[in-house]
């Protein structure tokens, strides 16, 4: 639009019948046609559009491309203003000769203004064909055109700088974000991957709601703007930032005796020197106190294989292995007076977690991340367009029935975007593998995903959306192993 208004200007007081703008390209060295307009071939063509190779600046042996127009004005760093083209020995005019006899055409008046910044660097030039008399005759670009054609375009360098700059500064802060949730997914061994998966997630549930229109599915009627999308996609990346000051042992505690390293090695010394003592007393023993003995060692074998069952913690505590878990804590033998352990107090409290790996600590200090996040994020100034992405990241862990973390935020309080943040954190989650659960096949994280819905933790109607349009589906082939997905 910018580049049109631009275009609109030096046209209107000159009465160009063509006009060009060329952006530099300094990374390829090269200028860039961005819009091209000429009134009698009825031609208006924008950078997307636009299918002309760009022009060199420099050719093949690096000295300055003087030939064409264009390049010659950005070398030269001043105006160029021909009457006719034609009749001029300055540049290379044949591939203007040959467009011309191509498109039954004629240019002849010709000027080029460099658009320089307020460093002196040129970053476009405008280049403008056939100035019109009143009556329609091409004539020559005035000295007034060209003073008001250099001060348009001193004014449209600083507007292009500016939006140069604005898109430059949108990309590396956009890097940024990317590199820290890349330095965050990489934190972890066992959740690697899961920020990324997660905002891929995300921006298909966004895409998919805009590009579907079934009025059976609730959140079909929703379209989602370009600033919206992309407040949605910063949530994504930086919904776990404040991880970073999770403990690393707890991230990766695969298992419940894990902490700095798996403590159940420790506990199995214990039992080894044990049995060595036991073994002492064995030999010094009659037959009735070796039988006695023996059945000991066996039961020390059933509590080794035991605590190796439950330490993973893939599979659910129950009472029956609670009281075997007693009796272990509590087991003693006592060798020259003194009394030997398996467990310390604890050993046993870990071993004690009835799902999974984390105890109550470790879950209280997992869960600071959401408020963390919100936190971090809640100091930065985003701009107004993506205001509500700290917001959105904070709160992927609400819960529809209020019973959610950081803020525990009631149904109503919890926005679209956050919502559908939360279903994709979970459902990545579930199919994901982790330190203390193997992933879920679609079938049974559908219907895990089902209880939540009649828990009234996370959206049915988005849920519902994600099943039918078929979102998921599409990232299962993506992400999923071929045995995950067991439904059609």
């Amino acid at each position: 639009m910018l580049f049109g208004h631009i275009l609109d200007a030096a046209i209107g007081f000159t009465q160009a019948e063509g006009a060009t703008i060329y952006m530099v390209d300094d990374e390829t060295q090269v200028l860039r046609f961005i819009k091209i307009f000429n009134s009698k071939m009825n031609v208006s063509l924008n950078l997307d559009e636009i299918t002309w190779p760009p022009i060199s600046l420099y050719k093949e042996d690096k000295q300055p491309n003087l030939s064409n127009l264009a390049a010659l004005c950005y070398h030269e760093k001043k105006s160029f203003n021909f009457p006719d083209v034609y009749e001029q020995d300055v540049f290379d005019y044949s591939g203007t000769v040959t467009y011309d006899k191509r498109n039954k055409y004629r240019t002849q008046s010709i000027v080029a203004i460099p658009m320089m910044d307020h460093k002196g660097n040129i970053i476009g030039i405008i280049q403008l064909i056939n100035s019109l008399n009143a009556v329609g005759k091409v004539i020559p670009f005035s000295d007034i055109d060209i003073k008001n054609l250099e001060v348009l375009t001193s004014i449209s360098a600083i507007l292009m700088n500016n939006h140069k700059l604005i898109s430059d500064l949108q990309t590396t802060f956009n890097q940024f974000i990317q590199s820290i949730a890349w330095a965050i997914d990489r934190k972890s061994k066992h959740f690697s991957g899961h920020i990324a998966r997660v905002s891929t997630l995300v921006n298909m549930f966004a895409g998919e709601i805009n590009a579907w229109h079934d009025e059976s599915l609730k959140y079909s009627s929703i379209n989602f703007s370009k600033d919206e999308l992309e407040e949605l996609n910063i949530a994504g990346l930086m919904h776990d930032l404040g991880k970073i000051i999770t403990p690393m042992h707890i991230l990766d505690k695969s298992s419940k005796l894990e902490a700095i390293f798996n403590r159940l090695e420790l506990v199995k010394e214990r039992m080894a020197h044990i049995r060595s003592l036991i073994g002492f007393d064995i030999s010094k023993a009659d037959k009735e106190g070796q039988e006695k003995l023996n059945c000991t060692l066996e039961t020390l074998s059933e509590y080794e294989a035991f605590l190796e069952k439950i330490n993973p913690g893939r599979e659910n505590f129950t009472e029956k292995d609670r009281e075997i878990l007693r009796k272990i804590y509590e087991f003693r033998y006592s060798y020259q007076d003194k009394n030997y352990f398996i467990l310390t107090e604890n050993e046993n409290y870990n071993l004690s977690i009835r799902s999974g790996t984390l105890n109550r600590e470790d879950i209280v200090k997992i869960r600071e991340h959401a408020y963390v996040t919100g936190k971090m994020l809640s100091q930065i100034k985003f701009p107004k367009y993506l205001a509500r992405a700290p917001l959105y990241a904070e709160s992927h862990h609400e819960k529809l029935n209020g019973k959610g973390y950081p803020r525990g935020l009631s149904a109503a309080q919890i926005p679209l975007q956050s919502r559908i943040l939360a279903l994709a954190d979970v459902f990545e989650a579930l199919t994901a593998v982790r330190p203390y659960k193997e992933s879920k096949t679609l079938s049974e994280t559908y219907t895990i995903l089902k209880k939540m819905v009649d828990a009234n933790e996370i959206d049915g109607d988005l849920l519902e959306f994600a099943i039918k349009s078929g979102l998921f589906m599409k990232y299962a082939c993506s992400y999923l192993e071929p045995e995950q997905i067991d439904i059609e």
